[in-house]
């Protein structure tokens, strides 16, 4: 212990587990105890220590001691790191495993000794003039002598006239492929700049060296260059083993029991491991590249010193501090809790390779269960315990956990991992000088990485340097940039919190919540608030009386005869008892009527709930039970398709009674006020029942009023393509009704034949359009001149085609094309997106005026650009929650985390999506089995309830599969008998289904 030089507390080791390894390895070795790192861990003093190692007495086992092989086999075989390296050289190449560094010599430098201080390592290291033989199949070392080796000099003053040119060079060199048949596996080149300056690259390969190698090198270069030059006999002791012999010690020493043993452990602790699925910028490549870049930054001495405090309170080291704070940082960019991050380890625990070159690092998968509800301190010491144990296993190379794990490999991933943590621990050379020759790092371009991601760490004085290496096939520079300002952020949360939930501790700096909670929802702006559906109607009904407001087929009416019309069956309803917060369903096919019934219904001061024609007896019986419906709104060829109910009664909106009152076409008088019902929609509901969402005067004039998403006037003509019943035709009716324009309305035949459409579209001259993704997506396939005329079309409901969007935009780039997002609890729009240029995916756009959107993890924390979350929404479009269903309403229309107000609430979507810096939003995907079929909401679990009732059935999936247009199918099949766990009813569905359906 005191020739390691280790102070009374083993915990100030801090990240150097190394210096742990050493104490182990010799106690082993030299008392012949068996000492595991854990107990190190346990009795962290030297004292403490003492007093274990006194009680544990003489014998155990420990690793056997390498020795130089005096009679080598004719075929060296290589170790089993550098057989793998092999492979990958013969199927890709491995320029990316080359090993650079380059240094700034200024001074009076003496080439020649340079070279011979180059050649005296290449002579003393065999494994740096090792070529790799391919002999019958199975490749061996073979050591070459060291006389042909040479410094390579290159002398050229382009090189000086600016730092790009020099870069460009040492990346030129950096990046020369090796022959590992016949190459020696080291380079050296010296870059003449001046009389007095130099830049020395240096190039290894790794199958020959790794990063402990380095600080084994240039302490060995230093030493002969100065003896050269001194002209004095270097200090280097002898080497007691060359790499070919640990080689051969690590074959001879795992295998058989020895090796099974030690497997066991990895493959009980790595089963079913979870791949990191973490948000990226580019959708990830079909086969993995290596194509990288750097980005550096550093950790102040105060928050340095505040971990380092941390470690010493907790009895844990500065690496085991920082693997918890990013297997934090990942568990909140993923929402994963299953997290296994990579970790180099020296592997140098035995004295015999501490001084030589030579690839010995091994790589550790160290997995964790991360979930948001512990605090700091209970995961770190979970992980201390699992950084030990990995720590005792660690001599098991990474090739064989992985192919003892691994069962199926993925092209564009890496086994186990995609991320690695690296906490530099390689010996330290406190002054680097070749003679009187200071050597300075250069700096230069790094285009390569193994990994998705790699953070790495060294200490520096008193403070911390990290780099994250990072792949460009997946990441921007300036998403990296906020990873990192992220894991700063939360490393101080860290050291202020260790106690809080990992869930809560703070991670977004002030800046970064001002943009998400202000900036991204800066939509407040001045609109009609005061006034109700009614009101504005009516007030353009006086302002343009003789303006044609509604058409269908040969039916028009003007403002006035629409209102007049509405106000004589608004009278009628009246004296039936419609007030304000009855509910009224309305079952009318489309048609004038059903315009006249909507607006006869609100003027009453009635909410209106649509009912489609064409549902099942079913549903339609459970809304008007729902709704305690006393009064349904009908036509005579509607009205038989409703059930027979006691207690309701049918009103005909064109009954003759209602229409010839003449004294009853003036206005009615009501106290409606905005925060009252409007209507009422029924959506899909996971229960098996559908749900009725709610909506206030308030919500609908929040969205066609004070707009700026989209411009609606008196000279729009928009044509209605839902039915009454989808929440779209909110938009679609009183966009038009509530500022001028011409509503259309025409038939299922006409919409669902792509000649009649067209013909209808320029018939009636109409300017804007709604229409589901899917339905748009058909339009462009089949005769995308339908669109032709258009001025404004609006598309949504479920993720748009980019291929599709983009054929629209090739062929009309002067029609504007809008993605409209939001649920039905948010009135049909929350946030829009005007598709100007296509990307990988279209956004959904930004929140609409008066509107907000906030992207919450499940502890409703704010996350970060480019991170997933649920979509949550609010604003002057958020409904009154669901009819009869207080719990789901507090379930999903939640308290707003961000506002003082205790009445303000957000919904919940269900929705995965992220931020995108410039403040849109992009969906990803859904949290639950919801599915949008033709732009309508389906609850998987509404179908499968309905099957189970049928009392045939024990179990029941519903899964919802692509077919070949891209759009979806609701697919079922029987499953085995005695099959009741559904996650592997799933599994066994998804292996039956043919690739298209």
């Amino acid at each position: 212990v005191e020739q390691i030089g280790i102070h009374d507390n083993f915990f100030e080791l801090g990240g150097h587990s190394l210096l742990a390894m050493r104490v182990v390895s010799a106690v082993r070795r030299e008392l012949k105890v068996e000492l595991s790192i854990k107990e190190l861990f346990i009795y962290s003093t030297i004292a403490a220590l003492a007093t274990h190692l006194n009680a544990a007495g003489k014998g155990g086992l420990f690793l056997p001691s390498i020795e130089a092989v005096s009679h080598r086999p004719v075929h060296i075989p290589l170790s089993f790191s550098q057989e793998r390296l092999w492979f990958i050289d013969k199927l890709e190449g491995t320029i990316p495993y080359h090993i650079p560094a380059a240094w700034r010599l200024k001074g009076d430098l003496n080439k020649e000794a340079l070279n011979q201080a180059f050649k005296e390592i290449v002579n003393r290291h065999e494994v740096l003039r090792t070529n790799i033989i391919d002999k019958e199949a199975e490749p061996s070392l073979l050591v070459m002598d060291a006389e042909g080796w040479d410094l390579h000099m290159v002398n050229d003053l382009w090189y000086s006239q600016s730092n790009e040119n020099l870069q460009q060079r040492i990346h030129e060199l950096a990046s020369q492929p090796f022959n590992l048949s016949k190459d020696y596996m080291i380079r050296a080149h010296l870059i003449m700049l001046a009389e007095d300056e130099n830049v020395l690259i240096v190039t290894l390969h790794h199958i020959a060296a790794d990063g402990w190698s380095i600080s084994v090198l240039v302490k060995e270069l230093m030493e002969l260059y100065n003896a050269y030059i001194e002209r004095r006999p270097a200090l280097l002791f002898p080497l007691p083993i060359q790499y070919g012999d640990y080689s051969l010690w690590q074959r001879n020493y795992l295998q058989g029991e020895v090796l099974k043993k030690k497997l066991t452990y990895w493959e009980h602790k790595l089963e079913g491991v979870a791949v990191l699925e973490l948000p990226t910028d580019y959708l990830r490549p079909v086969e993995r590249s290596n194509r990288g870049a750097v980005l550096r930054f550093s950790i102040d001495k105060i928050l340095t010193d505040q971990l380092k405090a941390l470690n010493r309170h907790e009895g844990t080291t500065l690496f085991m501090t920082m693997l918890a704070a990013f297997k934090i940082l990942l568990h909140r960019y993923s929402g994963q809790e299953d997290i296994c991050v990579g970790s180099p380890i020296a592997n140098r625990t035995q004295k015999e390779i501490e001084d030589l070159i030579g690839f010995f690092i091994n790589t550790l998968a160290l997995r964790s269960k991360v979930k948001s509800d512990m605090s700091f301190k209970e995961l770190l010491q979970q992980i201390r315990d699992t950084t030990v144990e990995a720590y005792e296993h660690q001599d098991v190379p990474f090739e064989k956990v992985v192919g003892a794990v691994v069962k199926e490999r993925d092209m564009n991933r890496n086994p186990l991992f995609q991320v690695m943590l690296v906490m530099q621990n390689t010996p330290k050379v406190d002054t680097l000088y070749l003679g009187n020759i200071p050597l300075a790092s250069e700096e230069f371009l790094h285009d390569t990485t193994h990994f998705d991601l790699s953070f790495s760490f060294s200490e520096s004085g008193n403070s911390l340097n990290g780099s994250v290496e990072y792949s460009t096939d997946l990441y921007t520079e300036e998403t990296i940039k906020r990873m990192v300002l992220h894991f700063k952020t939360l490393l101080g949360s860290i050291v202020k919190y260790p106690q809080q939930n990992i869930g809560l501790l703070p991670m977004l700096t002030k800046a970064e919540e001002h943009q998400l909670l202000i900036e991204f929802n800066d939509t407040a702006t001045e609109y009609p608030k005061e006034k109700t559906i009614v009101d504005l109607f009516e007030d353009q009904a006086l302002k343009t009386p003789d303006t044609v407001a509604l058409v269908f087929e040969e039916e028009k009416l003007t403002y006035k005869e629409l209102n007049e019309k509405s106000n004589q069956l608004a009278h009628y309803l009246k004296s039936k008892g419609v007030k304000e917060g009855i509910l009224v369903p309305i079952c009318i096919e489309k048609s004038v009527e059903m315009i006249i019934g909507i607006l006869g219904i609100l003027k009453a001061g009635g909410a209106y709930v649509p009912i489609d024609p064409v549902y099942p007896e079913d549903r339609i019986s459970y809304m008007l039970e729902d709704t305690q419906a006393k009064i349904v709104v009908s036509s005579k060829k509607s009205e038989v398709l409703l059930p027979k109910k006691e207690g309701i009664e049918i009103v005909d909106v064109n009954g003759e009674w209602i229409m010839s009152r003449s004294e009853l076409k003036d206005n009615t008088i009501s106290t409606l006020a905005p925060n009252q019902l409007a209507y009422v929609i029924y959506t899909s509901g996971s229960t098996g029942k559908p749900k009725g969402v709610m909506i206030t005067h308030g919500n609908v004039v929040s969205l066609v009023k004070g707009i700026d998403y989209i411009s609606l006037t008196d000279k729009d003509i928009l044509l209605s393509t839902g039915s009454s019943s989808f929440d779209a035709t909110t938009f679609e009716y009183w966009g038009m009704l509530l500022n001028g324009g011409k509503l259309i309305l025409c038939s299922e035949e006409i919409l669902l034949n792509s000649e009649l459409l067209k013909e209808e579209l320029q018939k009636r001259e109409v300017t804007a359009m709604w229409c589901t993704a899917r339905w748009f997506d058909l339009l462009v396939d089949n005769d995308i001149t339908v669109f032709e005329k258009l001025k404004i079309l609006l598309v949504g409901g479920e993720k748009l085609s980019e291929k599709h969007i983009y054929k629209f935009r090739e062929s009309y780039p002067s029609i504007k094309i809008i993605n409209g997002y939001g649920p039905t609890e948010n009135t049909t729009f929350s946030l829009t997106y005007d598709i100007t240029q296509i990307s990988d995916s279209i956004p959904v756009g930004r929140p609409l005026n008066n509107r907000s959107a906030y992207i919450l993890d499940r502890q409703q924390q704010l996350v970060p650009i480019g991170v997933a979350g649920e979509i949550c929404v609010g604003g002057a479009g958020l409904s009154a929650g669901y009819l009869t269903q207080p719990e789901l309403t507090r379930e999903k229309f939640v308290h707003h985390p961000f506002s003082n107000e205790a009445s303000d609430r957000i919904y919940k979507t269900g929705d995965i999506g992220k931020w995108l810096p410039d403040g849109n939003i992009q969906y990803t995907g859904r949290i639950d089995d919801q599915v949008k079929i033709r732009g309508y909401r389906i609850e998987l679990g509404e179908i499968e309830s309905a099957l189970l009732l049928s009392g045939q059935l024990h179990q029941a999936v519903i899964i919802a599969h692509n077919n070949k247009e891209g759009s979806k199918n609701l697919v079922g099949y029987v499953v085995p008998k005695g099959m009741f766990d559904k996650e592997k009813i799933i599994t066994y569905l998804k292996s039956k289904l043919p690739e298209y359906m």
